[in-house]
């Protein structure tokens, strides 16, 4: 299992890049909701299913994720040259410990080949941090997930629509914006 954390907006310099694992845990500080996750899904093409839920009622928060589309990749989270947004979740199924408002997302995306799947924090904590564990399957079973790095979303080059695209081979590239996911 990969675990990391990140306290308010300090990035994590502790954390390591690990080969991965089938699940992937991390820890996002509420009231942040500028500091992001980027985790690696090592798929290839093909759909994927991404669950992301809660793991203790005193670190319960709402989060968002999405899964982007990849032109260049780095171990940098500022340097990794993203397409296109592929799918997000955002409140799809019960969470396991539920935050104070609304659930956990869970959703799937064609993917071209290995994709990002970005965790963030929407509000609504429990307490000081929200803890979460990821997971992807292809076809049924688990995918590995290694962990690129956390990032303030202004320094990534995120695309400039934050429509889903629902064939992967409509994606054009864009410009680049720094909004992860649309205001509630």
């Amino acid at each position: 299992m990969t675990r990391f954390s990140v306290f308010a907006t300090v990035f994590c310099t502790s954390c390591f890049l690990s080969p991965g694992s089938k699940e992937a845990e991390g820890t996002l500080a509420c009231g942040a909701e500028d500091v992001v996750d980027l985790w690696r899904v090592h798929s290839g093409a093909g759909t994927l299913v991404v669950t992301v839920d809660t793991v203790a009622a005193e670190t319960a928060f709402d989060l968002g994720a999405h899964l982007l589309t990849v032109e260049e990749w780095s171990n940098e989270p500022e340097e990794v040259r993203f397409i296109d947004w592929l799918a997000e979740g955002d409140d799809e199924v019960p969470c396991t410990f539920p935050p104070p408002e609304y659930e956990c997302p869970q959703f799937s995306g064609v993917a071209p080949a290995d994709v990002v799947l970005m965790v963030e924090t929407l509000g609504d904590c429990a307490g000081p941090e929200g803890e979460y564990v990821a997971t992807a399957t292809q076809d049924g079973s688990p995918v590995r997930l290694s962990f690129i790095g956390s990032a303030d979303v202004d320094a990534l080059r995120l695309p400039s629509s934050t429509d889903v695209v629902d064939d992967p081979d409509d994606m054009d590239g864009g410009e680049d914006t720094d909004e992860p996911m649309e205001e509630r």
